[in-house]
């Protein structure tokens, strides 16, 4: 939470209902298994809304636009669009760095290419 909020320039509990946001949305979009190979990487104070992601797409991986995709962060944390992306930006750099290279791929290769806007640079 706290590279979050450096990130986007966030206190703790805005860095948390960010990454909340993220990680929950992400996890509607994604295909299930990846969202299970994720939870034991990422701290136990997600676990549940990944599960609750998860639940919500019945785990298949569903094609959301990305506009939609901002947009339901945008809902969930109770924030603009613009926050919303600015969220997205600070989470997707966090996850790179928290998980392995080959299971970042995996969760972003389900992505289509508009989504890569949100996603950092090498």
């Amino acid at each position: 939470m706290a590279k979050v909020a450096e990130r986007a320039s966030l206190d703790a509990d805005e860095a948390l209902r960010a990454t909340e946001a993220v990680l929950e949305t992400l996890a509607e979009r994604i295909a299930g298994g990846e969202v299970d190979d994720l939870i034991p990487r990422l701290p136990l104070a997600v676990h549940g809304l990944l599960r609750r992601g998860r639940a919500t797409s019945g785990g298949t991986a569903r094609r959301i636009p990305l506009d939609r995709f901002v947009d339901r962060i945008a809902e969930l944390a109770g924030v603009d669009p613009f926050e919303a992306r600015e969220y997205a930006r600070a989470v997707f750099a966090t996850l790179r760095e928290a998980v392995r290279d080959d299971e970042y791929f995996d969760v972003t290769v389900q992505l289509p290419m508009d989504y890569h806007a949100l996603l950092p640079e090498r």
